[in-house]
């Protein structure tokens, strides 16, 4: 029996019989012997065959091709989180001031009652009883010409108020007042016949429902031509031309077109038609608005901005707006003005509510 040892690795072997050997440990070729024993008593050595040594470096090549998979896997990971963790700081940091601006404000049964609600920047939903909603939309204070043709006057407003999104519907006016005077029938028309004080009565109870500092009213007519005109200056919101196409009215009367359109002879639904750039509906036709004021011929006697006692009992008459299914187009121009009885009701006179800052 004799020994070798691998040049390379020091790895000794017994070795029993003549031959050229491999290293078992590193595939180096073993230094030659001169052996004469019975090779068939004496262990042969485990030396490496070239197949073994292909083997053996596929393994490591293997191995190392897992661990840098591993490695790229843990760099992904680390990288994924680091990005939400940023996120969520973000997200996190954003002002109370914005996140309140972006969602509407939910107020349930009372005052106290109150659960935000995701709906469009700038707006109010006051829930009603039965889960009736009423949406109002904020209307930055400003300036702007009222009237037209000659009969005008710059008017300024300076606190910012609410104008209902649509006219007061049936549903909405039955919630509080529990009863329903419309002549056409339907929970999302607007309610009409319904006179000036009914109006008012209507505002007053929906007070119970405002937020600490504000107070429903009806709009000053100088608000709600504001409103109606939503920084246009023409005839009507979108241009200077109606029949029938883009709000309820005759359009057997068109105005400032000669193509006739529809004439529907009675309410159509809220929301029927498109709204004007402040999000309001059916600020021209549909039914006429009661406004807060007086009636007066003369724009110079117009007051902007002001409250007025809900049981005010003076019959004098009072501004109505916004024309009506029933009326010509020319009649349904955000500048036409006319006035009514406060105890008068027809199926085309309805209103809408405003949300003012209380005194």
């Amino acid at each position: 029996m004799a020994k070798t040892q691998c040049r390379k690795c020091g790895q000794v072997y017994e070795i029993n019989k003549p031959g050229v050997f491999l290293c078992s440990a590193c595939g180096e070729t073993l230094p030659p012997v001169a052996i004469a024993v019975n090779e068939e008593q004496a262990p042969i050595a485990p030396a490496a065959s070239p197949e073994n040594k292909s083997r053996k470096g596929l393994y490591i090549l293997l191995a190392v091709a897992v661990v840098v998979l591993l490695v790229a896997i843990a760099i992904g990971i680390g990288f994924y989180w680091g990005r939400n963790q940023d996120k969520t700081a973000e997200r996190s940091s954003v002002s109370p001031l914005l996140t309140a601006q972006s969602t509407g404000k939910s107020i349930s049964g009372n005052k106290e009652s109150v659960s935000a609600k995701s709906e469009k920047t700038d707006s109010k939903i006051i829930t009603l009883p039965g889960n009736v909603e009423l949406q109002l939309n904020l209307i930055k204070a400003g300036s702007f010409t009222m009237g037209e043709d000659g009969n005008t006057r710059d008017m300024k407003l300076t606190k910012d108020f609410y104008m209902g999104v649509t006219e007061v519907t049936q549903g909405q006016y039955r919630a509080i007042m529990k009863d329903n005077p419309a002549r056409f029938k339907g929970d999302d028309l607007p309610v009409e016949c319904v006179t000036w004080h009914k109006a008012m009565e209507f505002c007053e109870r929906l007070n119970e429902y405002a937020p600490d500092g504000w107070k429903f009213t009806l709009p000053t007519e100088t608000q709600w031509e504001f409103a109606c005109r939503a920084g246009s200056k023409t005839a009507y919101s979108w241009g200077d031309s109606l029949n029938g196409d883009k709000a309820n009215c005759s359009g057997n009367s068109p105005y400032n077109t000669s193509i006739k359109g529809k004439y529907i002879g009675k309410t159509t639904p809220v929301k029927s038609y498109a709204p004007n750039a402040w999000g309001l509906y059916d600020m021209h036709g549909n039914v006429w608005e009661w406004c807060l004021d007086n009636y007066t011929h003369v724009l110079s006697n117009v007051k902007a901005e002001f409250t007025r006692n809900y049981r005010d009992s003076a019959g004098s008459p009072r501004v109505i707006r916004g024309g009506s299914w029933s009326n010509c187009a020319v009649r349904c121009r955000s500048a036409y003005r006319s006035g009514w009885n406060p105890d008068v009701r027809r199926n085309y006179l309805g209103f809408r509510v405003a949300l003012v800052q209380a005194d």
